[in-house]
């Protein structure tokens, strides 16, 4: 027997109710990196003081300093810009941003004193403030070490040993319904050479040319922790 339209507008409000009630739940990070050496200005690598976009670029797509498509271990946002796929939401119970250890000491404490953090969502800006009360150590290669000396040189790791990212309390959570933009940016307010020593660049890659001082990776990430949900949908 064939159903009236009433009732099948009811069953579908029926689906809907139930889908609601189903959702898969992962746990981990939802990242985004910015390539330094893209935004720095070509042949001197200064990197002048800017608004740095984070979130704004999806795998597979370039942008943020990357000059080719960015990969999940530059990003894991994997929607459009500035969003999760459709269906999809994010809620964050820790927040971080993370300078690796291969990152020249210099520029991490140029982050540390000339940069601060800050949180976007339609019209609103959060001013979470400087970038070092929200510095993370516990991801990638650690060392506890402040230096080290190999063969009269001395090694220097600007690392915070197992520093975790900043714990929001209960109730004081990040989330990110479907569709809902996502974005952060970090404000620097000094200019910084990204190279390997401070100095303006000279041509030589450095590591590889003899006294170059020209890098060829240096990332900056903004970071979350927290739990990524799917909408039921059959």
């Amino acid at each position: 027997m064939a159903l009236d339209a009433s009732q099948v507008a009811g069953n579908f409000r029926d689906f809907r109710a139930m889908a609601k009630k189903f959702t898969k739940v992962f746990y981990g990070p939802l990242m985004s990196s910015a390539q330094l050496v893209g935004l720095a200005t070509p042949v001197t690598f200064n990197l002048v003081a800017q608004s740095i976009p984070f979130f704004q670029v999806a795998v597979g797509a370039t942008g943020q300093g990357f000059v080719r498509p960015m990969r999940f271990s530059e990003t894991t946002l994997d929607g459009g810009a500035g969003q999760l796929p459709a269906g999809y939401g994010y809620a964050a119970n820790q927040l971080g941003v993370y300078l690796p250890p291969s990152l020249p000491l210099h520029l991490k404490e140029h982050f540390a004193r000339h940069a601060s953090l800050a949180h976007i969502r339609h019209s609103h800006r959060w001013e979470c403030g400087p970038v070092w009360a929200w510095g993370t150590a516990e991801y990638g290669i650690q060392s506890q070490s402040v230096s080290t000396t190999v063969a009269n040189s001395t090694i220097e790791f600007g690392v915070n040993g197992r520093t975790s990212s900043r714990e929001f309390p209960q109730g004081g959570e990040l989330f990110f319904p479907p569709n809902e933009q996502i974005r952060f940016d970090i404000q620097t307010y000094e200019d910084v050479f990204v190279t390997s020593n401070s100095l303006t660049g000279n041509g030589g890659i450095h590591g590889v040319d003899p006294g170059g001082n020209v890098l060829t990776d240096a990332m900056c990430t903004v970071i979350m922790d927290g739990f990524r949900y799917e909408q039921g949908t059959a």
